[in-house]
């Protein structure tokens, strides 16, 4: 790989000794962590089959805040990743939890589902000033650590729109048509590529889906907003009537199962839609209704709810219906369920009422059937 092709990337491997330095197997520069934080302690996992980035890690038991500081170029968009396995370095065997933060602006909720768990997520901001922190903050719920931490600068991707008061987070990355396993993103043009502007992958077209964070809204007192956009938003970059019409019926699948967007399987994270979606088309809808309703809701009405949720996430934007569609097709399905609230609580007065009715004859039937004390 040319120099070039490397110009502003900046590849961290935590926990690796002060000043070790080493080439992956595609020739990208890792360096040692020991330069952007002075906190925390190493840690080498006993298990050298692991990915070399996976290998080592840093872990922070003191202060409840822990920043790197990472050298950037002011103005520029970042694609930032970070990466985590626990491995039981403590021997505790308790996966923690934490937070991890951009700045001052929540990221992510790290949490780890075992030892083996190799979890990375991603963020693209912008750099305002020369200086970008990526903090872990300690929650109680365990000792934060990070294995590595890795920065692609994005000059091509003028698309995407992340500045000082935005910035998006990949929640899941798909190769659509593959037939082999692709692995994580390491050249910037793979990066271009995946963003849909640079050309084809050779195994199919990866799409990301990510969520927008606005600055000063309700993710920066503590949690992030994640939306599943539609390809047109991708393919074009500018969010139109039909793209908001596709995240209302992510909204809905959301709504129907009482389940976030993103939903954690063991080690995977599987988007609410991949879920609802295949049992929605096998006629079981039932199985996806939030649990918490008990069974209280005419299956009708969520039919007609579910029904709408998938017009709303169709593939091509322009069979998608209006909002004024959607509120209509609500509409009925808030007068069907209605309508069914309305006919059992009749059913239970006029049980109540027949139960009252015949208490009488049965307080006087008791009364004639047992004998007296006498």
């Amino acid at each position: 790989m040319a120099a070039r092709s490397q110009a502003g990337f900046l590849n961290i491997d935590c926990g690796l000794p002060a000043n070790s330095t080493y080439k992956s197997e595609i020739n990208l520069d890792y360096v040692a962590d020991s330069k952007f934080i002075k906190n925390g302690i190493i840690k080498q996992l006993p298990n050298i089959n692991l990915p070399k980035i996976y290998q080592t890690l840093r872990y922070f038991p003191d202060h409840k805040r822990n920043c790197y500081g990472l050298p950037v170029t002011q103005g520029t968009n970042y694609l930032v990743r970070a990466s985590f396995m626990y491995g039981n370095y403590d021997g505790s065997n308790m996966s923690p939890s934490f937070k991890l933060y951009l700045g001052v602006d929540l990221w992510e909720t790290v949490t780890l589902q075992n030892a083996t768990h190799m979890y990375w997520t991603e963020i693209f901001g912008s750099a305002v000033t020369g200086n970008m922190s990526v903090c872990l903050v300690n929650t109680s719920t365990g000792v934060p650590f990070i294995s590595g931490l890795e920065l692609r600068p994005l000059t091509g991707a003028d698309g995407y729109k992340v500045n000082a008061t935005s910035s998006l987070v990949t929640f899941q990355r798909i190769d659509v048509g593959g037939t082999e396993p692709v692995s994580k993103m390491e050249t910037e043009k793979d990066t271009l590529e995946a963003l849909g502007l640079g050309g084809r992958r050779s195994h199919g077209d990866s799409i990301e889906k990510r969520g927008l964070r606005k600055n000063g809204g309700i993710p920066t007192a503590g949690r992030a907003i994640r939306r599943r956009w539609s390809s047109s938003y991708y393919s074009k970059s500018r969010l139109t009537e039909k793209s908001d019409v596709y995240s209302f019926g992510v909204v809905l699948f959301e709504l129907i199962t009482g389940q976030n967007a993103v939903l954690i399987q063991g080690s995977q994270r599987v988007h609410n839609l991949d879920f609802a979606m295949p049992k929605i088309m096998s006629g079981d809808v039932a199985s996806i209704v939030d649990p918490r309703l008990q069974g209280q809701y005419d299956i009708n009405s969520v039919w007609k709810v579910a029904e709408t949720a998938i017009a709303c996430t169709a593939e091509k934007g322009i069979t998608r219906p209006t909002m004024t569609e959607i509120v209509r097709e609500l509409g009925e399905a808030i007068d069907m369920e209605t309508d069914h609230q309305l006919h059992s609580k009749r059913q239970s007065t006029e049980l109540d009422s027949r139960l009252l009715s015949i208490s009488p004859a049965l307080l006087d039937m008791d009364s004639f059937s047992h004998p007296s004390a006498r």
